[in-house]
Parts: structure tokens; sequence; C-alpha cells
């Protein structure tokens, strides 16, 4: 199991009919996902095989096509959970890459999930929290899966620890005391982004952090609500994907921990 908070709700029975594995990681979302189709499905030897030759009843799998998941495909769904099990305990959906749901769609499906058959499970995977709906996200238990990349990881952790503790305080000096640091600019842009995301994740009440070494920064500010935090990963992403045609970067990054101090206020 790679992540270690669907490892616990396994082994404590309480895992949900409606999950969300989010993350760039999709070699371990996709072990994952399998594990999660085992615990609700498999019950013998018959669905086990049935489950590996993906002949299996009870189980029905969209992924979307030419980057787009429709209505139509959401009303298969409805159609699919209208009868019970036949050869398992659930009725299991996967929807993988959910960021590619339609609007129609995505509001089709937010009504299944809000009202789902007593024997129904949903499972949905995507690359972004942001790119899904947020009345989905909410519907469901959310796991992440963060991809290391090779040969880079934050420079002077304790420094960056220094720079996000006084985002958060709203001290305006860091915008002067951090000068010299924002030279690493797309390591510290992936770095506040992680950091956000671990703000969320303990929230949430999970332990899967990129920089478990900044739990008590997790604790001393759990507080914040999670609208807030993924506004500020939003932010995060928009800013990243604008600044390569901005004239001075620089500014990009005082753009976006100026927004983070004045989002704290609401």
């Amino acid at each position: 199991m790679n992540n270690s908070s669907l490892a616990r709700q396994m082994e404590e029975g309480s895992l949900s009919h409606g999950t969300l594995l989010i993350g760039e990681n999709e070699k371990e979302i996709l072990e994952d996902l399998e594990e999660i189709m085992k615990y609700f499905l498999v019950k013998d030897e018959n669905t086990a095989h049935k489950l590996k030759e993906d002949v299996l009843s009870d189980l029905y799998i969209i992924e979307s096509l030419k980057g787009q998941i429709k209505i139509d495909e959401i009303r298969e769904i409805q159609k699919f959970f209208t009868t019970s099990p036949l050869e398992s305990d659930y009725k299991l959906c996967v929807i993988k890459n959910a960021q590619d749901l339609r609007v129609e769609a995505a509001n089709a499906l937010l009504k299944l999930l809000e009202e789902p058959p007593e024997y129904g499970v949903f499972v949905l995977t995507a690359d972004s929290e942001q790119k899904v709906l947020p009345t989905i996200c909410s519907r469901c238990r959310i796991l992440h899966y963060y991809r290391r990349k090779e040969g880079k990881d934050i420079p002077e952790k304790e420094q960056f620890k220094k720079m996000m503790e006084s985002v958060l305080q709203r001290d305006l000096l860091v915008l002067f005391d951090s000068q010299e640091y924002f030279e690493e600019q797309d390591i510290v842009f992936e770095s506040i982004e992680y950091f956000l995301r671990d703000l969320l994740e303990h929230y949430l009440g999970g332990d899967q952090y990129y920089f478990p070494e900044f739990i008590d920064l997790y604790e001393k500010y759990g507080h914040l609500r999670p609208e807030i935090i993924r506004r500020f990963i939003q932010k995060t992403e928009e800013i990243q994907y604008h600044r390569k045609n901005h004239v001075n970067e620089r500014l990009c990054m005082e753009e976006l921990l100026l927004s983070i101090m004045e989002g704290l206020d609401d």
C-alpha cells in the first residue's frame, strides 16, 4: 500500500464509499486503486479471478476519451447502479481522470455521490484537486499522491520553513529577507504548492506529507479552512502557469506570497 491513510482505513474497516485519489504519481495511484477494488469486490477465488480478468459484473470503469467525460457516460453509471450486486457485496464505479468531466457530467455525477445506493462505491482519480468540481471533492475522502522529481529537493529546508511561517504570520519582511532564496524559482514554487497540500492533508486528518519534518508547523496552522488552502493552491498553480511569460519572475513570487497573506483574513 502506497498511501498510509488508505492502509489505515482498510485496517479499521472505515474505507469511504466515495474516494478521490489525487496526484501526479500515477503508478502509485493505480496500485492503490487495485487494492481498493479488491477490498470491496473480492469475496472468494471466483471473484478474485474475474477481477483479475476484468470480467467482474459488479465493476464499472470509465476513462476519459479525447480528454473529456460526457454526461452519457454518467447515465450509464446510473443504469449500472439500478440493480443490486450479482457476485460481490458491493458495486464499484471507477472514474479515471475525473478532471476531464464536462460540467453537465460533473453535475450529474454529484447527484449520484449525494444519494448513492447502500451497495454503491465510487473511486475517482485526478491529477489535480483544483481541476475537479469542489462539490465533488467535498463528497469524497481525498488521498494525495506526490511524485518527487529525481535529483531535486528544496534547498535549505529550515530557511524555507521559516519563510512559510513568516508568510502565515503576515510578516511583510519576508519579501525582503527571502530575496536571494527566490533565485531557485522552479523548486521554491513547487515546494510552496506541496507545503500547502500538506496543510490541507493535515486538516483532513491524513498523514501523507511531502514535508513530514514540518509537522509542527502543520499543527500550528492546522485551523486554516480547506477552502482557503485550496484557493492558495489554485493561486500557486495559476502563477506557475503564467510566470514563464512574465518579465520579472521575482515579482511573481512576491505576488504569490502577498496573495496568501491577504487571503488569511477571509
